[in-house]
């Protein structure tokens, strides 16, 4: 089973590409819910976390957990983008995300707005405005 792709070291979820990733040590939450990415990627999340850290998936309220393995939920992103997501969705020291290629950082900047995930939106705009980013994100192409 997936577990939790946390760490408080973690820099670069692209390692992560194995559905048995250590668990942190330090997120000690059963994983209850399991986000399957773009790529096939299996990876294991918190239903308790995603309502507190989002604002986009379905409030806690809703169907009582089922005994049971947890349930397993496509997603349009790539696990790259949902494990900084999930990092994003713990209460810990925000991941580095200085060594992001435009391209990945505006495919997180566009997923944490989707799901609203607040503390994402804002550190990926404040890199995204950055020197190191201003021009590629004025030659990015917008998409309708």
């Amino acid at each position: 089973m997936p577990r939790c792709v946390f760490n408080s070291h973690f820099r670069n979820p692209s390692s992560y590409k194995s559905s048995s990733s250590t668990v942190g040590s330090e997120c000690q939450l059963p994983v209850d819910i399991i986000l399957k990415s773009s790529d096939g990627i299996l990876l294991g999340g918190h239903k308790s976390n995603l309502d507190m850290y989002s604002e986009g998936f379905p409030p806690m309220g809703s169907p009582p957990p089922q005994p049971g393995p947890p349930e397993v939920v496509d997603f349009e992103e790539t696990s790259e983008t949902l494990s900084y997501l999930l990092h994003f969705m713990h209460k810990v020291q925000y991941p580095d995300l200085s060594e992001l290629k435009a391209k990945r950082l505006f495919a997180l900047a566009d997923a944490a707005e989707k799901w609203r995930v607040l503390s994402a939106m804002a550190v990926c705009n404040a890199h995204i405005l950055s020197n190191q980013y201003a021009r590629e994100f004025f030659l990015f192409p917008q998409q309708n």
